[in-house]
């Protein structure tokens, strides 16, 4: 199995994973924010935490498709 896949019981790793995404949401929408542009905290906090989600889903749910090819030889 490939380092960037985990298993769905690694609840840590999921969390993890999704409150850099958070963070990372965070700190775009502030600075946004504190300069006056529209799509501020709220609005980049929702899409980077879907964004996770949508490309850790199909990790999870196919590891053995199309997503998981082995690169390493």
């Amino acid at each position: 199995m490939s380092d960037m896949f985990f298993s769905p019981s690694d609840w840590q790793s999921v969390v993890f994973r999704l409150t850099i995404a958070l963070l990372v949401g965070v700190v775009i929408g502030f600075n946004r924010e504190r300069t006056g542009r529209p799509a501020g905290m709220r609005t980049f906090t929702v899409v980077s935490l879907g964004s996770a989600l949508f490309v850790m889903i199909p990790l999870q749910v196919l590891p053995d498709g199309s997503f998981a090819e082995n690169t390493h030889t």
